[in-house]
């Protein structure tokens, strides 16, 4: 690959691009991100798009609403991300650190972790940024150590240290750094709890921190939290009856000293527990200890003629993510926990060993299809490819991408498009109002009015937040009408969908083909009983009469006269024909609580009115009040029906169920 000339600048642009993917950024927005001006950022952005279009992405620009960045092809952009470096640091360790957030755990992880001492101008090299940005961030470090009566400070060779006592330091890590949710939303430790009233996770992630610190071995905390987890799987493995049978050391590496805190840890461990460590979990300990420094190992060696390990890991991962649709945050604790875990793995695998998983029945259990997904896309890896990799192993790598699932849950943003019935002013104030009060829980795409929005408008969006009530015949998409001012009735209302959409269970996926979803979708809109076909000459409302009567909601002629209604309202708005022979009538509003579609076919046609008077085909909606989940896609695959002649065709030859039902399932198997 060419030599790559990136500026700091550009760097940053297209780590901010890279990192909001999915929205439009305006060169007033990009210049503010890296100081410079809006002038400059366009100069800089015409450079990248020439660069980015040579390696597997483009940038592309929509007047009025700004940049955005698509990668078209993974695998050659993440080369290209590969290569863009400087004579101190690979951008590939850092892109990762676009959020203040990260960066401060960075900072964090260097001083109280590693226990080392840095100045600002080290770290705005290793992070890619500028010293500005490396203060701006530290001011926010002083205020969370602040809490623990910890303060940031210099020595006299201008590096960074932090004062106060270790008590503080160690309660400050063990709240930053160790998420017990990470361990106890995918395992359960009840054997360490019960046999030992007091010992936890958190025990031995203490007594892990403490030998390293005091015998000065530096430790990630990603490598902490592996080494946690470990700990707390071997102590499940061993009480039962699982131990690693054969771990020999290689007498060509320098293990001395790692095994010696392994010792001190496993003391300090069966010390406290009755439990009782071989000698081999001992060795296992200190391999891992040892895998902080990168010292080469053989099975890692062997793949030197290969892509670098953390380059493996991201395609396996975006692949999973991407083509799957898994939702789970692909982030630098991700990454860094899965290379950090893969140097042990791959000594095991060499060397023939075997590590039961305690998790694995409840894994298969309960995460079948993540399990398989895992196995399909890291199987991949060439790392991976000389050897056999059992589901013991297997169930190891499936718990960080579980993780990571949770961090997704935490924070994802909603996507919102917020609809107004008039005035800019009013809408922009409602705007700033929403982010206000729930920045960090959504993105407003856009404002726009009700006589606007159309599907797509509405792709990709989360939620719709109006000010007046809408019908959600045609829009699969949650609606919470509030008032303009945005009172304390209406937060409540947006602060529960909020909560509700974090708690959606995005790790059972099923292994659903869109055919699949698309006859279940189906079978829940459509029903024999409410498809009629009509060869004698009657007028439409007749026709639409029969419609409205066949819905799981009629039991009174009031409810036939209100659907009339509101589908007469609608049809002032515009035209509910399509390609001449098709009507799709519809409530201006949800009336019902089911959501059910009724299908009628003339053969011979029908007057809809005095411009279309051969109407062959309606499809009669009615949407629910209560949720239309799907309905969008059957919307979808009706409209690329009507426009297919051929198919249309077909039905009005074979007025059929079935016949309609298997049309309609060929239009998503084409788009396959």
């Amino acid at each position: 690959m060419q030599n790559i000339q990136l500026n700091n600048k550009e760097i940053g642009i297209l780590q901010y691009l890279y990192k909001n993917q999915h929205d439009r950024l305006s060169s007033q927005m990009i210049g503010n991100h890296v100081n410079i001006s809006d002038k400059t950022a366009r100069k800089y952005i015409n450079h990248l798009k020439e660069v980015v279009e040579k390696h597997g992405a483009v940038i592309d620009m929509k007047k009025g609403h700004g940049y955005s960045l698509t990668i078209k092809n993974n695998n050659l952009f993440y080369q290209f991300l590969e290569q863009i470096s400087d004579k101190h640091t690979s951008m590939s360790n850092v892109y990762f650190l676009t959020e203040n957030a990260d960066r401060e755990r960075f900072i964090l992880n260097k001083l109280l972790i590693e226990n080392r001492t840095i100045t600002i101008s080290e770290l705005a090299t290793e992070m890619f940024v500028s010293k500005s940005t490396v203060t701006k961030v530290l001011l926010k470090i002083k205020d969370r150590l602040h809490h623990y009566n910890l303060e940031i400070d210099y020595n006299a060779d201008g590096e960074l240290i932090i004062h106060g006592s270790e008590l503080e330091k160690r309660r400050f890590i063990l709240n930053y750094f160790f998420s017990r949710e990470s361990f106890d939303k995918f395992m359960d430790f009840e054997p360490i709890n019960y046999k030992n009233k007091g010992f936890t996770v958190e025990t031995l992630f203490i007594i892990v921190l403490e030998e390293c610190r005091k015998y000065k071995i530096q430790i990630s905390d990603y490598l902490l939290q592996n080494l946690v987890l470990h700990l707390a799987l071997a102590i499940k493995r061993i009480d039962d009856g699982y131990t690693i049978q054969d771990f020999p050391i290689d007498p060509e590496l320098d293990f001395d000293k790692e095994l010696f805190v392994a010792g001190k840890i496993v003391q300090r461990i069966e010390n406290t527990i009755a439990i009782q460590f071989p000698v081999n979990e001992a060795n296992y300990i200190a391999l891992h200890l040892k895998s902080k420094a990168n010292q080469p190992i053989k099975s890692v060696e062997m793949a030197t003629d290969m892509a670098p390990l953390q380059e493996q890991l991201l395609a396996a991962t975006m692949e999973l993510k991407e083509k799957e649709g898994v939702k789970l945050k692909v982030d630098q604790k991700l990454i860094m926990g899965l290379k950090t875990h893969f140097k042990p793995l791959l000594t095991r695998l060499q060397m023939g060993i075997e590590h039961k998983n305690p998790l694995l029945e409840e894994i298969k259990s309960n995460y079948a299809g993540i399990l398989d997904l895992t196995k399909k896309y890291f199987a991949k890896m060439p790392v991976l490819s000389p050897y056999e990799v059992d589901d013991h192993e297997w169930a190891y790598i499936v718990l960080h991408i579980l993780a990571a699932m949770e961090r997704y849950k935490r924070n994802h943003k909603l996507n919102v498009i917020v609809v107004c019935s008039t005035g800019l002013g009013s809408a922009q104030m409602l705007k700033n109002r929403l982010e206000n009060e729930f920045m960090g829980y959504i993105h407003i795409v856009d404002v726009i009015s009700y006589y606007q929005l159309t599907d797509q408008h509405l792709e990709d969006i989360d939620l719709i937040i109006s000010t007046i009530d809408i019908s959600v015949s045609f829009f699969n998409v949650p609606v919470i009408n509030v008032s303009v001012f945005l009172n304390h009735k209406d937060i409540q209302a947006i602060s529960k969908y909020i909560d509700k959409n974090k708690l959606k269970d995005v790790e059972s996926i099923q292994l659903y083909t869109p055919a699949m979803e698309m006859e279940k979708r189906f079978d829940k809109f459509f029903h024999p009983d409410r498809f009629m076909v009509f060869t004698d000459r009657v007028k439409r409302e007749y026709i639409l009469e029969k419609m409205i009567r066949a819905l799981s909601d009629c039991h009174s002629s009031e409810f036939i006269d209100d659907m009339l209604k509101k589908m007469e309202i609608r049809e002032t708005f515009g035209s509910i024909v399509f390609a001449k022979e098709v009507a799709f009538p519809h409530p201006v509003k949800p009336i019902g609580v089911n959501s059910e579609i009724v299908v009628s076919v003339i053969p011979d046609g029908v007057e809809w009115d005095k411009d279309h008077s051969q109407i062959k085909l309606i499809i009669l909606m009615s949407p629910s009040k209560v949720e239309n989940e799907g309905l969008n896609m059957i919307f979808n695959a009706l409209a690329t029906f009507i426009e297919d002649d051929e198919l249309k065709e077909q039905l009005f030859q074979n007025p059929d169920y079935e016949i309609f039902k298997n049309l309609l399932m060929s239009v998503v198997q084409t788009n396959l």
